[in-house]
């Protein structure tokens, strides 16, 4: 696309070279979708030097949103997770001109960036479209007249603009893979990591490399003021955003899932000067139903699985649901919240149904999680059984309730009150209690420990068509137990311990029906 220069106003230029928005309205001629816009605000503050640190702003009254009210509440680390074409790297390279070109106008020794990217070709894409904007674009001259490329010192992996004090050794910008040998420059202007792990999933070894290379070279070549951006697409809760979630301070956290809170694509297809861009909603729930590896949820949705937790980690489909005649039994596994306090507090009342199919296997058909006190959960039980019931058949549903705390009272009040009473039964852990010296109701994680072998031999199905349960299900499963919940997880351990009592408990029946629908 050819650019041209129109007439334009000293105000244009003036607020092009202060507000990052207005300079790529002017220069790129590009608005910030939906999406983005918030990375736009982030990156505004980050190089005012006002982004709001996440620990040392955080009771201030007078620091508001991401704007920190004063340098002492000031942060200068930006983390972005987006989706797979989110246009963040593009938003990034827009940046750092606009970085450059500001601080030449304002006088300031360019004292040099770092970009740092897992593959050479898109780091030298992402450099390269850097210079060019520097080098080719009339509107970034007109904004930012004083940068001059010296192309006498210009290189694939370093470049430099021309400058009054010609013995300043420093490029303007390296550019280094994250396995290429890093120099003694320093870097205090800026540094950029782009996908430090590219656009495949690396293997641990991979991921330690890039977090050793982290800690050791990139983040020690600037000063604590250094505006450092990290802009990646997750692979792995221990990737490198991952770990400086974990183990760093003071980074300002953006996360961007392809999908919102309501189904929708968060940027729906489009095209643009020809290019077409976005993702429509159609395309990703496509994109869901054909996921088998949890990329979807990972990548697209920014939420990795914990590799710390390893409980469960394996979730085979089900391609067409059960028929009533390959059904032998529907447990419904309730896990009430304790009381109406720990409603409030978070905690959700879930009922995971599970189909036993006659060839042994357990269906997920549905899940039910909401966070009502125990009380208003009656009448959804007698709901979803009645559902269940006239999808299955009669008499194949049972209610299956912890017989402890309020799950108690939620027996008694079902059995006495509603015409499902027959169909409900309390269910006490096997060999947990007083005098068994083994961990009870307070300790889910050996239970969860003697149950996951029924997950490896895959005899746990999921829908293959996607669900609104199934995304949220899987990942609690898989980041139990350093997740933020455990009501799934518990339900579900409830529902396997029934079905498989615990004389079985590691040898789950082998498949031996040959069924059209597997």
């Amino acid at each position: 696309m050819t650019v041209t220069t129109d007439a334009v106003t000293q105000d244009e230029l003036v607020r092009a070279n202060t507000y990052f928005v207005d300079y790529v309205r002017f220069v790129h001629r590009w608005e910030f979708r939906r999406h983005q816009k918030r990375w736009a605000e982030a990156l505004q503050l980050l190089a005012d030097g006002f982004l709001r640190h996440p620990q040392k702003g955080r009771d201030c009254p007078a620091c508001v949103d991401l704007k920190a009210c004063s340098s002492k509440h000031a942060t200068y680390s930006l983390l972005i997770l987006a989706f797979p074409g989110s246009g963040k790297t593009m938003t990034v390279c827009q940046w750092v001109a606009w970085l450059i070109g500001r601080a030449t106008m304002m006088g300031e020794p360019i004292a040099g960036g770092l970009v740092c990217n897992a593959e050479p070709v898109a780091l030298l894409r992402s450099v390269k479209g850097v210079r060019d904007i520097l080098e080719f674009n009339p509107r970034y001259k007109q904004v930012f007249p004083l940068v001059v490329p010296d192309e006498s010192k210009w290189s694939a992996g370093q470049w430099f603009l021309r400058r009054a004090d010609t013995d300043f050794p420093w490029p303007v910008i390296t550019a280094v893979g994250m396995d290429s040998v890093i120099l003694s420059y320093r870097w205090p202007h800026f540094t950029v990591v782009d996908d430090p792990h590219g656009q495949t999933r690396p293997l641990p070894t991979a991921r330690a490399h890039v977090g050793e290379k982290w800690t050791v070279e990139i983040s020690t070549r600037g000063h604590e003021e250094t505006p450092r951006v990290m802009i990646a697409t997750r692979h792995a809760s221990d990737d490198l955003p991952g770990r400086v979630m974990k183990q760093e301070s003071g980074w300002v956290v953006l996360i961007t899932p392809a999908e919102d809170e309501f189904g929708e694509s968060a940027w729906p297809f489009e095209v643009v000067n020809g290019v077409g861009m976005g993702i429509s909603t159609e395309a990703l729930q496509e994109i869901k139903r054909v996921d088998y590896s949890g990329a979807y949820l990972t990548q697209f949705q920014c939420k990795p699985p914990s590799e710390g937790g390893g409980y469960f980690q394996y979730f085979p489909f089900l391609y067409t649901p059960p028929r009533q005649d390959q059904v032998a039994q529907v447990i419904q596994s309730w896990d009430t919240a304790a009381e109406a306090k720990d409603v409030r507090r978070g905690s959700y009342n879930v009922m995971v149904q599970g189909v036993r199919l006659k060839d042994g296997r357990v269906y997920i058909d549905h899940v039910y999680r909401a966070r009502k006190s125990p009380v208003e959960v009656y009448e959804d039980c007698v709901r979803l059984f009645e559902t269940a019931q006239q999808r299955y058949g009669a008499g194949k549903v049972l209610v299956l309730v912890e017989d402890a705390s309020t799950g108690q009272s939620l027996v008694s009040f079902l059995r006495a009150y509603t015409p499902i009473g027959p169909y409900v039964t309390g269910y006490r852990v096997p060999g947990l209690g007083k005098g068994s010296g083994k961990p009870g109701r307070g300790d889910p994680v050996n239970r969860a420990a003697a149950v996951t072998n029924i997950f490896a031999a895959g005899s746990v199905l999921l829908p293959a068509t996607w669900t609104s349960w199934r995304d949220e299900y899987i990942e609690e499963l898989s980041s139990f137990p350093y997740g933020e919940h455990n009501d799934q997880v518990v339900a579900t351990v409830q529902l396997l311990e029934y079905v498989y009592p615990t004389e079985a408990r590691g040898m789950p029946p082998e498949v031996t029906v040959d069924l059209p629908w597997w």
